[in-house]
């Protein structure tokens, strides 16, 4: 840290409790081959012979650090080549030879160092090398019966004490069943050897030759390439005699089969260690345990029984407290016990086959059973819930058994390659239409059979992106899409994170491979326009794109270019991968890491452009004017009007940014054009999302299963489509973000289980967080575990705060929302009290309500309309106009009513 190259030149990072220590950063210098060498050999030691792949290797021992490493050939020759000039530390392993630093070194300490000086070879580093020897024997008991899993060490006789520390680089070993071990890569030298036995009641140590002080022990020697055989341990042992058996039933006095007990010492001896022992009872209930040791005892069982578990200590308890104590001793050398377990042991079971429709075996086929389907609650009570399942076996049949009477649904699923088959018994395709198995107590139902149509499940969708006026293929255009969700959401999901977007190429052509199959909405955003497939202007009116698996699907988008005026607004996106906190007093344990420059530009960014007031009908009033940047990141929106604008960006894998910097709709900078001059220099610099950058999985990547999904509406229930919505961390930080579809949904899948926030937004309407909280810190966290949280949100539309002592003059703020139904809000605000009139009128001058008339204070002012007349008639859908007039002014605009 701090741009050094030795760690004892380093800077040291002060951490504090509760405080982020941060912008901790690093500036990588990539390494440059250098051109230097060493050379030379590896031979035996005592006859010269050459070693063949023998490995040396070679690391500089000041700094910078580098390193090298080669094999030998046959000649036993080896070279090392593009090093630095320095001094390098060598060293050689081989195998059946022992490992040696250069010159015979005994540590790197003492090493002799090699110079380099580039373009120069070091040559004649050679080594010589000893094999290793190695000791064997056996290990026995009393009777010579071999004993297995023993345990033995050669240790060094330099070291200081034969106490049981760990000393460097001893040789180990285990017995196999025969009893015999051998310790291989052994130095030339003196040795002492051990035995260790462990047994579930005791643990043995011997010393060769079958001694118990270490300071008997005797020298065991060891030559260079040679075997010390028959180095044998003979133990003695005593194996206790005690027995502990019983019968484990349920409360009906079934045999609970592979019930689990476990015997453990009641005061335990801390010379003989702590006895465990356990055992599992058979097809009858029955269990032994044999060999225990004399001492006092507790006893437990636990078992399971389909979905049922149950633990308790011998006789009836449920804690340890509860435990009666079994003595094993002279006296009473055995015991019987046993224990009824307070659960009911089912028998009934289903049972049936997997085919293909050829009525080729399925094997390996899952079976699951439920009992309330796969729309159970979760406030159901855990323990009224069966859930259970089975695999079919090479002929394709199922068991699964241990089931009490009751209703299942049953389904099967299976997999092969990139294919994929499922099906909900009898022949249904949804959880819905799946019929109910009903079973009575002690019915074995053998009949339950699946058949499943097992076919890939990616697909794929091509196309061509073209100017819908003159035909003209449209090169760089980004392509998005979007996976639809129907309310009969499906069990079954391949994967969350699939290739959602695409640039099309020279030719306008573009591909998006490996697919989920589904339906998807394709929007395609252009340099000059945005459409969805096949030519809408706003995602509602899009038709969407049915994908097969194992088939691609043509979709051919046309784009109508916009251009409104002469004005424009230019600038750059790039993206900023260096750590920078959204709200630093808030900002979580979250350090610095590796930058990259701040202005490196993205792969394609999208930046976008819409008028702040419209009065246009809708669907046009939702248009806006759309650029893509080039591959240096530069963007410029063209065809713009004189008019104040919102701006925002987004890019594959970063999270959309309005101007300047803000995740607020409401906080965005609006950029104004005027006299139609081109306006520069409005940068983004977006932030990635950090779930999106997840490597490998695991310890932070989400199971594909785990999500946020929910709906998006206004206060009156009106879907609220085109919303943004962003997942925060527990510390406020943006992670993910999403736009709600036609149907006002969203989706968020892959979340890793944490703590989260849910923020939503539009303009036009306030910003939302989840719980409809109008702040954060109003709002409670959630947390993401295993499965899918729905949190739907509604939108209230915006007011704009205005300090009522400060108004200049007559001021109309508009009406929110726009378009409306059945209710809109029109702001304005007046610089002293005066005589205000506020009359709706349609298409044809036709006053249709008054909504206001008489005098009223300084400051803002919120008039609603219901959509209804005078008389309280609803009115139909259509464009109508609303004037307000004072004394001094008279101000008009116009609104959009949708039934």
């Amino acid at each position: 840290y701090d741009q050094v190259e030795v760690p004892s030149m380093a800077t040291a990072i002060e951490v504090k409790a509760d405080q982020v220590t941060d912008q901790i950063d690093f500036a990588l210098k990539k390494i440059t081959p250098g051109a230097g060498s060493i050379a030379g050999t590896v031979l035996t030691a005592v006859d010269n012979v050459p070693i063949f792949q023998a490995v040396v290797y070679v690391f500089s021992s000041d700094a910078p650090y580098y390193y090298g490493k080669a094999q030998t050939d046959s000649n036993g020759c080896y070279i090392i080549t593009e090093l630095k000039s320095g001094q390098y530390i060598a060293e050689v392993y081989a195998e059946g030879y022992m490992p040696e630093i250069y010159d015979d070194a005994p540590s790197y300490e003492f090493a002799t160092k090699i110079t380099v000086e580039e373009p120069n070879q070091s040559g004649s580093i050679d080594f010589q090398l000893e094999r290793c020897g190695s000791i064997s024997g056996r290990i026995t008991d009393q009777n010579n019966h071999p004993i297995p899993q023993v345990y033995v060490t050669a240790e060094p006789t330099s070291r200081d004490s034969l106490s049981d520390s760990f000393f460097p680089y001893p040789g180990r070993a285990c017995t196999n069943e025969d009893g015999y071990y051998y310790i291989a890569n052994l130095r030339e030298g003196e040795y002492f050897v051990r035995a260790d036995y462990y047994a579930s009641w005791a643990n043995t140590v011997l010393w060769y030759p079958d001694v118990t002080d270490a300071a008997l022990a005797q020298v065991v020697p060891v030559q260079s390439g040679q075997e010390t055989p028959n180095i044998d341990f003979h133990f003695k042992l005593t194996r206790p005699a005690g027995i502990i058996s019983g019968r484990v039933t349920d409360l009906s006095g079934n045999a609970v089969v592979n019930a689990s007990i476990q015997i453990q010492l009641y005061e335990p001896d801390d010379t003989a260690g702590r006895v465990w022992l356990q055992a599992k009872t058979n097809r009858e209930g029955f269990f032994r345990i044999d060999h225990v040791p004399n001492g006092s005892y507790i006893a437990s069982c636990w078992a399971q029984n389909g979905w049922q578990t149950v633990h308790r200590y011998w006789p009836d308890g449920e804690t340890l407290e509860q435990a009666k104590i079994i003595i094993i001793d002279e006296e009473h050398p055995s015991w019987t016990i046993d224990f009824r377990l307070p659960l009911t042991v089912a028998t009934s079971s289903i049972s049936g086959h997997v085919q293909s429709p050829d009525k080729s075996p399925l094997s390996g086929a899952f079976v699951r059973l439920s009992t309330h389907g796969d729309n159970a609650s979760a406030q159901t009570d855990a323990n009224s819930v069966i859930y259970t399942y089975g695999y079919t076996d090479s002929s394709g049949c199922y068991l699964v058994d241990n089931l009490p009477a009751g209703e299942y649904i049953a389904y099967a699923s299976y997999w092969e390659n990139n294919a994929f088959g499922q099906q909900w018994y009898l022949n249904a395709d949804s959880v819905h239409l799946a019929t109910p198995i009903i079973l009575s107590d002690n019915e074995r139902r053998q009949d339950i059979h699946f058949v499943l149509n097992v076919r890939p499940i990616y697909g794929a969708i091509v196309g061509t992106v073209t100017d819908a006026t003159i035909g003209q293929a449209l090169n760089r255009a980004y392509v998005e899409i979007k996976r639809l969700w129907h309310d009969d959401r499906p069990l079954y999901r391949p994967f969350a994170w699939f290739p959602y977007h695409a640039i099309t190429d020279d030719l306008g052509q573009y591909s998006l491979e490996w697919l989920p199959e589904g339906e998807y909405l394709i929007s395609v955003y252009a340099d000059g326009g945005y459409a969805c497939y096949p030519d809408a202007i706003v995602p509602s009116l899009a038709v969407p794109v049915k994908v097969i698996g194992g088939e691609k699907t043509s979709a051919d988008v046309a784009v109508k270019l916009r251009n409104d005026g002469p004005g424009s607004i230019s600038g750059r996106v790039t993206a900023d991968y260096t750590v920078r906190p959204f709200e630093p007093q808030t900002r979580g344990n979250q350090g610095g890491q590796v930058a990259s420059p701040e202005d490196a530009p993205l792969e394609i960014a999208v930046v976008i452009a819409k008028p702040a007031i419209t009065i246009l009908v809708w669907p046009q009033s939702e248009l806006s004017y759309t650029a893509v940047t080039d591959k240096e990141g530069y963007y410029v929106v063209n065809g713009l009007s004189d008019g104040e604008y919102f701006l925002w960006s987004f890019a594959p894998h970063h999270m959309l940014q309005y101007y300047k910097e803000v995740y607020y709709p409401a906080e965005a900078t609006l950029i104004k054009i005027k006299d139609s001059e081109p306006v520069k220099n409005i940068h983004f610099n977006l932030i990635p999302s950090p779930y999106m950058f997840l490597d490998t999985p695991g310890a932070k990547e989400g199971n594909s299963a785990n999500g946020i999904y929910g709906r998006i509406v206004d206060a009156q229930n009106n879907t609220v489509t085109n919303a943004v919505i962003y997942l925060l961390d527990e510390y406020g930080n943006p992670v993910l973000f999403t736009i709600s579809d036609e149907a006002g949904n969203y989706e968020f899948l892959g979340v890793p289980a944490g703590n989260y926030y849910l923020q939503a937004g539009k303009l036009g309407y306030s910003t939302t967080f989840n719980g409809n909280a109008q702040s954060r810190s109003e709002a409670n966290h959630f947390a993401v575990g295993d499965g899918l949280v729905e949190i739907n949100i509604i939108l209230s539309s915006r007011t704009t705060e205005v300090e009522e002592s400060s108004p200049e003059s007559l001021t109309l703020l508009g009406n929110y929302p726009n378009p409306f139904n059945p209710e809109t809000t029109i702001e304005f605000s007046l610089p002293k009290p005066m005589y205000t009139e506020i009359r709706i009128f349609n298409t044809r001058g036709q006053e249709v309500i008054r909504l206001q008339q008489g005098v009223l204070p300084t400051g803002n002012h919120h008039i609603k309309w219901d959509g209804r007349d005078t008389a309280g008639r609803p009115l139909g859908s259509g464009l109508y106009i609303y004037r307000l007039e004072t004394e001094t002014e008279t101000k008009t605009s116009k609104l959009l009513l949708l039934r």
